[in-house]
């Protein structure tokens, strides 16, 4: 008889009167079989029914990641459980295995009714990972449903759930209500009406200069990172202005903006005042304000500005900062002139070693054309180690495989740089 039961146990069904596993017993069956990536049914629906929710709430994370079309079923009893943070995980697990099944199939169908439904579940909870699941598992009414959800939604953190997933979808129909929102006296809304807008993929640009102009310095600085995305010309003053922002989030993200803007569109010419704050920030020394600091010397190289400023950092004695400069001056153009000017003595005031210095320099070249005036590198790239020889290979194209390292190196000491 006890034979029996085991085999019984071993093949997933419970022996008659047998007692369930412990929660830590269920937690590794339940482990193994998502490390494996097997769909045992009759196991996966004994521990779904587990008495202790933890399991049952871990289940249905582990059914809805196995894509497996039976695994709706499973689901579905799942979602009418009576402890809400277990609903939730359905809702979750539901939305995972619409995404692996598709929303066409029978199985995509009913993983969609059944997060339609939870999406009027009771618990606020269990409606936010509903709006999550329904985002994540696609299909082409999502918005639809969301938008008439959030028309009725009265608690804020699920109108928040809502907000954030809106991106996710084409058109622009979201945009409006997302763009509304930014009024919302609920900071949580505030903050997921801005993230949908600063990750939306087009027809977003209104939206975002509302963003920027919000009281809250959060949402501010998300409005900033999504003028960043999507690089657009028409948002150039409303990041311009945002680089004299109280907020210091809101500062650095607004100067990433305007590089972007000015990379997309090279014939950017910034105004005097923001070029005069850049070309400060670049020579500002202050600790407080690192992140400022680093930010305004890749823009001062996006947009061809501050080129003295920039040539002090390679003297400023802090490696990080020389290391940044040289990027910029990279895409400026400058190191020949400066080259010719200053030779090894700027290089070795940097505290960076010349060998690596010389890589950096022909990495970031590499993309560009080379400089007439740099022949003194090649007499330079004797000192060079192995690792930085590799990198200096790589970056010119010159295959690794069968030549020996030193013949390597040797071939780029008479590289001509000219």
């Amino acid at each position: 008889m006890l034979a029996f039961a085991m085999i019984a146990a071993l093949a997933g069904a419970p022996a008659s009167g047998a007692v369930p596993p412990t929660a830590l017993e269920a937690a590794a069956e339940l482990l193994a079989l998502q490390d494996e990536r097997r769909f045992e049914e009759v196991a996966l629906r004994r521990l779904a029914r587990h008495p202790e929710a933890k399991v049952r709430e871990r289940a249905a994370r582990v059914v809805g990641g196995l894509a497996h079309p039976a695994a709706v079923a499973i689901l579905a009893e799942l979602a009418t459980d009576g402890v809400p943070a277990v609903r939730a995980a359905a809702a979750e697990g539901t939305g995972r295995l619409l995404a692996d099944l598709g929303a066409e199939g029978k199985a995509g169908k009913g993983a969609g009714a059944i997060l339609r439904r939870l999406l009027g579940d009771a618990s606020p909870m269990v409606r936010r990972s509903a709006a999550w699941g329904l985002s994540a598992g696609g299909g082409k009414d999502v918005h639809r449903r969301l938008l008439e959800h959030l028309a009725r939604e009265g608690d804020p953190t699920v109108r928040a759930s809502c907000l954030s997933e809106l991106w996710r979808g084409g058109g622009s129909r979201w945009v409006a209500t997302a763009t509304a929102a930014l009024a919302d006296p609920v900071a949580e809304v505030r903050f997921a009406a801005a993230w949908s807008l600063a990750r939306g993929p087009e027809g977003v640009e209104t939206g975002l200069a509302r963003a920027a102009e919000s009281p809250d310095g959060a949402v501010r600085a998300l409005a900033m990172e999504g003028v960043r995305r999507r690089a657009a010309r028409e948002l150039l003053p409303a990041a311009l202005s945002a680089m004299g922002d109280d907020d210091a989030r809101v500062r650095v993200a607004a100067l990433g903006a305007v590089a972007a803007i000015s990379e997309q569109h090279a014939d950017t010419v910034l105004p005097p005042p923001a070029s005069a704050q850049v070309a400060a920030l670049v020579a500002l020394a202050d600790p407080e304000r690192v992140e400022e600091r680093v930010m305004a010397i890749r823009l001062a190289g996006v947009a061809r500005l501050a080129r003295e400023e920039l040539e002090q950092c390679l003297e400023s004695g802090e490696g990080w900062v020389a290391e940044e400069a040289l990027v910029a001056l990279a895409r400026l153009s400058t190191l020949a002139a400066l080259a010719t000017r200053r030779h090894h003595g700027a290089v070795q005031a940097t505290s960076m070693p010349l060998p690596r210095f010389v890589a950096y320099w022909l990495a970031l070249r590499a993309a560009l054309r080379r400089e007439p005036g740099l022949t003194w590198i090649g007499s330079a790239l004797g000192a060079g180690t192995e690792d930085v020889s590799q990198r200096v290979a790589e970056c010119l194209g010159i295959p690794s495989g069968s030549a020996p390292a030193v013949s390597r190196w040797e071939h780029l000491r008479h590289l001509p740089l000219v």
